[in-house]
């Protein structure tokens, strides 16, 4: 077992040179963000919106919309016994949370498209 320094980033590849997760280099995940406490505070916003959360052990938890749901996908995500693609999130979570959370899921995006290999994509 090799214990990987997140400062350099790592890789790791199967036989057949496929990529099983990317780790980014610190500087390369850090490097955009310049409102951290915005983002921080559209997060807590998008945690009180939700419909409730559920304890699992000490941990608190994004869980479900409704009784029998599971976790709940904010964004775009498969509209589930239909054709398309919905945009979906919390009706309680206000437009400039909301806008935060997109412009930070965006530069993840911007990041990860940079060391993921663009036959992966």
């Amino acid at each position: 077992m090799r214990v990987v320094d997140t400062v350099n980033g790592a890789r790791m590849e199967v036989s057949n040179e496929e990529s099983i997760f990317v780790l980014v280099p610190r500087r390369a995940a850090i490097e955009q963000l310049k409102k951290v406490n915005t983002t921080l505070l559209s997060m807590r916003a998008l945690d009180k919106a939700k419909g409730f959360t559920e304890k699992r052990g000490n941990k608190r938890i994004t869980a479900t919309e409704g009784i029998n749901s599971n976790y709940v996908t904010v964004g775009l995500k498969p509209n589930r016994g239909s054709h398309g693609i919905l945009d979906s999130w919390p009706h309680k979570l206000g437009a400039k949370y909301k806008k935060q959370l997109l412009k930070f899921m965006s530069q993840c995006q911007e990041v990860a498209n940079g060391y993921i290999k663009s036959k992966e994509l």
